[in-house]
């Protein structure tokens, strides 16, 4: 999932328009599943970490 994920900002970012940091961190997030939930509210939690730091 990570790796399409980075892809398909990559294509975007190739195109002209490239995704912000924190627009990739929380739709990257958002995006796991109902399984990774609690993690997901803990990475939500300020302060929000970088794209990267993920």
């Amino acid at each position: 999932y990570v790796a399409k994920f980075k892809d398909i900002c990559d294509d975007l970012a190739a195109i002209g328009k490239s995704v912000g940091d924190k627009h990739k961190t929380f739709w990257l997030l958002q995006g796991l599943g109902k399984g990774y939930k609690p993690f997901v509210m803990a990475m939500l939690k300020p302060p929000v970490p970088s794209y990267k730091e993920l």
